[in-house]
């Protein structure tokens, strides 16, 4: 892996308030909240004094710091680009350790694209860093859009020259602010365990250019009846759009983590939420599937509950479980593969919560001013009692606040919650997706795979595809050390046993998924002859595959033919009449076997 120092800081805390008793909501409220509602519809008005803070007014930010730019420009030329979709910001640790550097983390030997943005350009260069393993390099590349595939690998962001047909260039650098991590897990530097996050770079920009900001708090009273007391909204009823309720409670905070770029494992969460309990206690959490619509889905993922101690707790951490289809629960390591919502709530009806209140990283000032375009993954889980006691819960974009600066005037927007996800980018990858035997006797060869996790029975499954019997394979794994011996290096050398051919099988074939948490990869096996798709069976009789039809053409003694899979199983037959056709098109791709009645066979491909 190449290597980059990483730099610590220590994050501030935040103030302390009290709140009066909760009241008790529904047991029902949850249920009542798994329905599929487009995020988008969700949001809050913006009726209260605050939001009258005129746009001109607001400090003028942008979403990505300032790139170092070349001198004076003679044509109106502006270099930039978009990072690959479905990375995460490395976050905190679980003592609130994380990075004066922004680190990006996603997946690892996959096909990654930086998208150009530049304006008034009409050819660009890049300056990338070398994809080989261990190169200390840097690659050029004169495309528009740059695609590159990572190894498990430390990298800098690329740096991106835009010119005009008169020579006029503008260059994009973020090197010295953006670095990626691809594949493995967040444990590093001897032990801290960074979490994926969905905040951006903590950086914002004043006179004197961009700086790191500390992060901020929201405070609120712990019944939920009022809303945040920074001077935005005083009581829910001045947030929400609808106010048909005789009680307006929020019941929870919640977090968008957006797709990834590829299927990344948990087993934890943990988010600095201040908290003070006056006896122990606890907290929930739960992981909600968001489908491709953007809509929340009926799919709870996983959940957890944390222990609260009495006294005050910066930081709550829950060991994510499931829930399998008979009941029993699992810590295993939950696949996330698509857009998820991260809740926490149980405080509300909980008299041991004195004090609670989640912190946001106020880095990005996102402001009213027009044209600063921005993504918000916070949201305010909120329940509204009718007149007749039912409780309907609603997610809501969590509320505009102001910036913790000297004057406290900026208006800004809250974008993300401070959770994390212990994301772990694993990654199985072969020197070929297919292997043959050619061989009809008992023969081996090696397969060479390349993962983070050494092949070992715990953590390893291997699987048929299409539910194929596979019992003709055998493996034995060796785990490749590294070079001094210290560790495992990575490659995995199966040496793969074929049992011989049964008598009368001249082709066998298996679509063999290996696979552990995180990371999958399938490779066809095949032994024998490769099969044909057009067959003649004697002078007098064919057998073809066109389209999705199998067509036989037979002599006068052929009366029937039988379709058998390779594993023997019989997939149709049809009388024969001279000529015959059989629909295949349900049927898979692969070979098939095709008797005739009177003794012939012939082997066809579909």
């Amino acid at each position: 892996m190449k290597k980059t120092t990483l730099l610590l800081f220590a994050l501030a805390t935040g103030s302390v308030f009290s709140a009066s008793a909760a009241e008790k909501v529904s047991g029902e409220a949850l249920k009542l909240a798994k329905t599929d509602m487009p995020i988008e519809v969700a949001t809050a008005n913006e009726k209260s004094a605050a939001s009258a803070v005129a746009a001109e007014e607001a400090v003028p930010v942008t979403k990505i710091a300032a790139a170092s730019k070349s001198a004076s420009l003679k044509a109106d030329v502006a270099a930039s680009f978009d990072e690959p979709e479905g990375f995460f910001t490395l976050g905190l640790t679980e003592s609130l350790s994380g990075y004066t550097f922004a680190y990006r983390k996603g997946p690892a030997y996959q096909d990654m694209t930086w998208t150009n943005t530049s304006t008034g350009a009409s050819s660009y260069v890049w300056s990338y860093t070398d994809p080989e393993f261990e190169s200390t390099t840097n690659l050029v590349s004169s495309a528009t859009d740059l695609t590159v595939n990572y190894p498990w690998a430390t990298f800098d962001s690329p740096v991106l020259a835009a010119s005009a047909e008169d020579g006029t260039t503008d260059t994009y650098d973020v090197t010295e602010q953006i670095g990626y991590f691809t594949g493995g897990d967040t444990e590093l530097l001897d032990g801290y365990v960074f979490g994926i996050s969905t905040y951006e770079r903590p950086y914002y920009r004043d006179e004197d250019g961009y700086k790191f900001t500390y992060s901020s708090q929201y405070t609120y009273d712990v019944s939920g009846t009022s809303g945040f007391t920074n001077g935005t909204y005083s009581t829910w009823s001045d947030y929400l759009e609808d106010e048909n309720y005789s009680k307006i409670e929020l019941a929870g905070f919640a977090n968008i983590f957006p797709a990834p770029a590829s299927t990344y494992a948990i087993t934890k969460m943990w988010c600095w939420i201040n908290v003070t309990a006056t006896a122990a206690t606890s907290l929930n959490t739960y992981i909600i599937r968001i489908d491709d619509e953007g809509l929340i889905t009926n799919d709870t993922i996983a959940y957890g509950t944390a222990t609260i101690a009495a006294g005050t707790n910066s930081v709550v951490s829950f060991d994510l479980v499931t829930i399998d289809e008979d009941g029993f629960e699992s810590t295993d390591p939950i696949n996330i593969d698509s857009s998820i919502m991260v809740v926490v709530d149980g405080w509300v009806g909980n008299s041991a919560i004195s004090r609670l209140y989640p912190t946001w990283p106020n880095g990005m000032l996102y402001t009213r001013a027009e044209g600063n375009d921005f993504e918000r993954k916070a949201l305010c889980m909120v329940d509204g009692t009718d007149a007749d006691g039912n409780v309907e819960r609603s997610f809501y974009y969590a509320p505009w606040s102001y910036y913790t600066d000297d004057t406290y005037t900026t208006l800004i927007a809250v974008t993300d919650w401070m959770f994390m996800l212990d994301g772990e980018f694993w990654w199985i990858v072969s020197d070929a997706d297919e292997y043959n035997f050619a061989s009809a006797s008992e023969s081996q060869m090696v397969v060479t795979l390349d993962s983070y996790y050494s092949f070992t029975d715990e953590l390893w499954t291997i699987e048929e595809v299409d539910g194929a019997d596979y019992s003709w394979l055998s493996f034995e794994a060796y785990n490749v050390p590294t070079t001094d011996g210290s560790g495992f290096s990575g490659e995995i050398q199966l040496t793969t046993t074929a049992a011989a051919l049964p008598e009368g099988t001249t082709y066998r074939e298996a679509n063999l998924k290996f696979s552990y948490p995180g990371a999958s990869k399938t490779i066809k096996f095949t032994q024998g002859e490769s099969g044909v798709s057009s067959a003649v069976v004697d002078n007098s009789s064919t057998v073809k595959v066109d389209g999705e039809n199998i067509l036989i053409n037979a002599a006068d003694d052929v009366t029937g033919a039988t379709v058998y899979s390779v594993t023997g199983q019989k997939v149709a037959e049809t009388s024969v009449d001279g000529n015959a056709t059989i629909d295949a098109a349900g049927l898979t791709d692969g070979l098939y076997i095709v008797k005739l009645n009177n003794g012939k066979t012939v082997k066809v491909i579909k």
